[in-house]
C-alpha cells in the first residue's frame, strides 16, 4: 500500500498519497491537507484516480464536511470555519473496485439503505461502512441487515443529493461507547502517517485526530445508551 508518494507538505504529516490496495489493481488516493485557519472550504486536486470515485472525509475539529467533485478537484465544504492547526483526512475510491459507491439520495430524505458488497459478511459490513454525505449534514449508521445497512442523515436531503459509501474490511471495527461519553480512542496497530475515519450510531459530528500510536474521536453531542462507533483508518 501506499506505492506512490505524491507529495509532502508541512504539517508533520504526508498530505497526498495514491494507494493500490492489493488485490484490487485500482488506484485510491487519501491523504492529510491542512486547512487554512478561519477558511469554510478547501480544494484538493487527485491524480491518478479512475472515475467516477467516492470520497469520504472527517476533520480534526467539530464540523460537517460536505464534498462536491468536479474533474479530478474534490472540493470539501465546512460548516464550522477551521481552527488553528486545522487539517482534513480524505479517502477516494473508485466505485469499479465494488466496495465504494455513489448512492442517490431522494429530495427530503432523512435515511438510506445500501447494500453490502459482494465479498463481506454481514458482521464485516457493519463494522467497516464509512459514509460522508455531499451537503451540510451529519451521517449515522442507523441498522443493518445480513444484505444491507441503513445510515441516517441529520438534515434532510436537498435536491440532487448524493452520499458516499466505502467499506473498509482492512484496519476497520466497530467499538461499543460509554453513555455521556464525548471522546475515545482507538490504538494504532500500523504504520505511521495514516488517515482516520469515524461513523457514529447517533446523530453527531466527529472530530478525528491522529498521533504515531492513537486516534482520537471527539463528539459534538455526548453518546447516548447503546452507543457505537465505527472506526477506520488507511495506513502509508
Amino acid at each position: 500500500m501506499d506505492s506512490v508518494i505524491q507529495n509532502i507538505k508541512a504539517l508533520g504529516t504526508l498530505i497526498l498519497r495514491k494507494y493500490t490496495p492489493a488485490p484490487t489493481p485500482v488506484t485510491n488516493v487519501g491523504g492529510t491537507y491542512p486547512v487554512t485557519q478561519g477558511n469554510s472550504t478547501v480544494a484538493i486536486p487527485v491524480v491518478g484516480i479512475t472515475s467516477p470515485f467516492a470520497v469520504i472525509a472527517n476533520a480534526n475539529w467539530e464540523t460537517t464536511i460536505s464534498p462536491s467533485i468536479t474533474g479530478n478537484v474534490i472540493t470539501f465544504t465546512f460548516s464550522a470555519t477551521a481552527p488553528a492547526s486545522a487539517f482534513v483526512n480524505f479517502l477516494a475510491v473508485p466505485t469499479n473496485t465494488g466496495y465504494a459507491s455513489i448512492q442517490p439520495v431522494a429530495q427530503n430524505a432523512t435515511q438510506i439503505t445500501v447494500t453490502i458488497p459482494t465479498g463481506f459478511t454481514a458482521t464485516q459490513a457493519t463494522q467497516a461502512v464509512q459514509a460522508t454525505a455531499a451537503w451540510n449534514t451529519t451521517v449515522y449508521l442507523i441498522s443493518s441487515t445480513s444484505t444491507t445497512v441503513t445510515l441516517g442523515f441529520g438534515t434532510m436531503a436537498p435536491a440532487a443529493a448524493v452520499c458516499y459509501v466505502v467499506f473498509l474490511k482492512t484496519s476497520s471495527g466497530q467499538q461499543n461507547i460509554s453513555p455521556t461519553s464525548t471522546s475515545t480512542t482507538q490504538a494504532i496497530s500500523s504504520s505511521y502517517p495514516l488517515e482516520a475515519f469515524a461513523l457514529p450510531n447517533w446523530n453527531t459530528v466527529c472530530a478525528v485526530s491522529v498521533t504515531p500510536t492513537l486516534i482520537t474521536i471527539g463528539f459534538a453531542i455526548a453518546a447516548p445508551t447503546n452507543a457505537t462507533l465505527n472506526w477506520a483508518f488507511v495506513a502509508s
